[in-house]
């Protein structure tokens, strides 16, 4: 059944359920305007007799003729409640017009339980009472406020939380009281949203004992009851992410023998020096995906080993043979499967001076003293990945300032400022970026990476661009809001707020940028991952859609060795591309769909197969 016709079906049923109630009600209620209906016993009294237009016979009653028309018989109305109370409005009230009422029924019960659903205060302010309006605007706050406690709950029991907190909201917007005590103690379940509400009276149950109330009795009522009713059920949080590694083999891997994989090897050199600097004993990964660092000892030592030999370099046949003697593919999959998104980073190069200046006026900041970063993951299992930032008050833990916070001055008296650069916009992506290069006046060039962050979430600002019409969505990238934000000066502070992360930056001396496993990247080969499902210092074999590359994919090996803020999820990637304008460009234009594949030590695969 389509979303269309559902919607019809329901307010075809509450439609019926308010002329049944309406027509109750009117027939219950009198104005006073309306002509009182002779009974068969009682003459109407004479001032309420209609003037007969029959000329004055003498009292003589005379015989009908040809010409004489018979009484039009009143029409037989079917013995329904519906048709019953149709009827009687209409003699009650000659100017009532059916169509009409039932149009407008329809459009208030469309305009009301719409804007009920979205919870839009301001469409029903103007719609209902006061005292209605306010019974509407609690059920939605209350249903609001059990939402945020729902999504923080897992996924079986969110499930069955959401619909008691859901009828619990109902319950309270509406006049007549249904259920207030926990369902297991209630001795009946309230009525569903497709069956008619009695009109005249309704049965409440608080902890099995029943009572009977008067429902009301004007249409803004019955409004309230059918809306509260068939509000729409919050449907349950999707289920919680998470990596699911499937044994391929080599030959499965599209491409695999046309990558040369050689150019791979110095970065997972690196990632090997990195993790063999660990005790044996540590998991490589969240939950050991990737094993042990024991696991690791022998393949790292095979490829520094082949390295070492060959001053010039193991060619790609020789580089492939290697990786496929200790090492087995696993197709990684997240909650929506094996495709996700992937996007580009780079090293952007900027302007800057040591001092401030006429041209030099946007700062640079280095990791405050009082900054204090805490990885959730060293406390519980499940957070591992997730990190929270602030500064110690009396004792406590408190949010840092936020960016726009500092932009105004928060921190401006703590001699904070590392460089200064001249423009806002790119201090901004540099940000975004986490590490750069700044090209003094000396003509000297230095290296600064990331340092700390003050803790608040990185919000996209290319999400509100696209909601206020600025962007066309499809043609959302660092470069498209990039140059909104040139073109658009005025608006461009406000905007780059809407983002309250803040990064903090440090000088980095020798080879760079450095990603978050703390090695040097490498262009195109260093790929930055969710380390709350990825293991930093993996191989991976990456498999994306790229318009500039032969054929319509890019497929290479690439290894897991950065993070980012943006970056979510156990199928998700942000590919390096190098330092400067021209790797600039080809990041700001990567937004693109693909997959990637583990190259997991085969004494970890061993074990994944017992376990399995």
């Amino acid at each position: 059944m389509g979303d269309g016709t559902l919607i019809d079906v329901v307010l075809f049923a509450m439609v019926a359920a308010f002329l049944f109630l309406r027509l109750r009600s009117v027939l219950g209620r009198r104005t006073g305007q309306e002509r009182p209906r002779p009974t068969p016993f009682t003459r109407p009294a004479p001032e309420q007799q209609r003037p007969d237009p029959r000329p004055d016979t003498g009292g003589v009653v005379p015989l009908p003729t040809a010409r004489t028309e018979p009484s039009r018989p009143r029409p037989e109305v079917a013995a329904t409640p519906l048709a019953t109370g149709l009827a009687e409005i209409k003699l009650a009230d000659p100017n009532f017009h059916e169509d009409s009422f039932l149009a407008g029924t329809r459009v208030a019960f469309e305009m009301i339980v719409e804007a009920y659903a979205r919870g839009d205060l301001a469409t029903l302010r103007p719609l209902l009472a006061d005292d209605v309006y306010e019974k509407f605007a609690g059920a939605i706050r209350a249903a609001t406020r059990l939402a945020r406690r729902s999504r923080a709950r897992s996924a079986a029991s969110a499930s069955s939380t959401s619909s008691r907190r859901a009828w619990t909201a109902a319950s309270r917007s509406s006049p007549s009281r249904w259920c207030r005590t926990r369902p297991t103690s209630c001795a009946i379940a309230p009525a569903p949203c497709s069956t008619a509400i009695p009109p005249s009276r309704s049965r409440s149950w608080i902890c099995g004992r029943s009572r009977t109330t008067r429902a009301p009795r004007t249409p803004t009522g019955h409004f309230l009851l059918l809306a509260a009713a068939c509000a729409p059920k919050e449907p349950p949080p999707p289920p919680p992410e998470k990596l699911d590694l499937t044994p391929i083999a080599f030959g499965a891997l599209a491409g695999w023998s046309d990558d040369d994989q050689a150019a791979a090897l110095p970065a997972l050199q690196r990632s090997c020096a990195r993790l063999l600097r660990q005790s044996d004993e540590r998991p490589v990964g969240p939950d050991a995906v990737a094993g042990t660092v024991a696991d690791w000892r022998a393949p790292c030592g095979a490829v520094q080993q082949a390295t070492a030999q060959n001053s010039t370099g193991l060619d790609a046949r020789a580089a492939r043979a290697l990786l496929e003697n200790w090492f087995e593919p696993f197709r990684a999959s997240g909650r929506d499967g094996p495709d996700g998104l992937f996007t580009g980073y780079y090293e952007p190069e900027l302007q800057g001076a040591r001092t401030r200046d006429a041209r030099f006026h946007v700062s640079l900041m280095k990791r405050p003293d009082d900054l204090v970063m805490v990885e959730l993951g060293d406390f519980r299992a499940d957070w591992r990945g997730e990190r929270i930032a602030g500064r110690v008050v009396d004792g406590a833990l408190k949010p840092y300032p936020d960016r726009r916070a500092i932009e105004q001055g928060a921190l401006a008296s703590r001699n904070l400022e590392l460089f200064w650069v001249e423009d806002p916009i790119d201090a901004f992506f540099l940000q975004i970026q986490g590490s750069g290069r700044i090209a003094l006046p000396d003509g000297k060039t230095v290296r600064i990476g990331y340092a700390a962050q003050n803790g608040h979430p990185y919000v996209a600002i290319g999400r509100p661009l696209l909601e206020r019409g600025a962007l066309e969505r499809g043609n959302v990238s660092l470069r498209t809001i990039r140059a909104w934000l040139v073109a658009h000066p005025d608006e461009a502070a406000g905007v780059m707020d809407l983002n309250p992360s803040y990064v903090f930056f440090r000088e980095i001396p020798g080879e760079g940028p450095v990603g978050a496993q703390g090695t040097a990247l490498t262009a195109m080969r260093s790929l930055a991952v969710d380390p709350k499902f990825m293991p930093l210092g993996v191989p991976l074999w990456l498999d994306i859609d790229e318009p500039q590359e032969a054929g319509g994919r890019l497929r290479r090996l690439v290894i897991a060795q950065d993070t980012g803020g943006a970056i979510r999820g156990a199928v998700r990637g942000d590919l390096f591309c190098g330092t400067g304008t021209v790797a600039g460009e080809r990041a700001g234009a990567m937004q693109q769909r693909g997959g990637y594949v583990l190259l997991l030590p085969k004494a970890v695969a061993e074990k994944r197969k017992r376990v399995s």
